[in-house]
């Protein structure tokens, strides 16, 4: 088995979507009900700023 860390999964996807992102950044992760902002400090480091406990904020279409 290979460990994967779930969050870090998340932002290096949008390496391959915009590939002219880089660090430093926020991110801002809704999954699973929740969301979290993310200060993307380098490639493989980031800190969580902040967090919801149960609601997600959604995106309107």
């Amino acid at each position: 088995m290979v460990g994967v860390n779930h969050i870090q999964g998340h932002i290096a996807a949008n390496y391959i979507t915009y590939p002219e992102l880089e660090p430093p950044f926020l991110c801002i992760m809704m999954s699973g009900g929740n969301t979290q902002i993310i200060h993307v400090k380098k490639y493989t480091e980031f800190e969580v700023v902040g967090k919801t406990r149960d609601d997600a904020i959604r995106r309107s279409i």
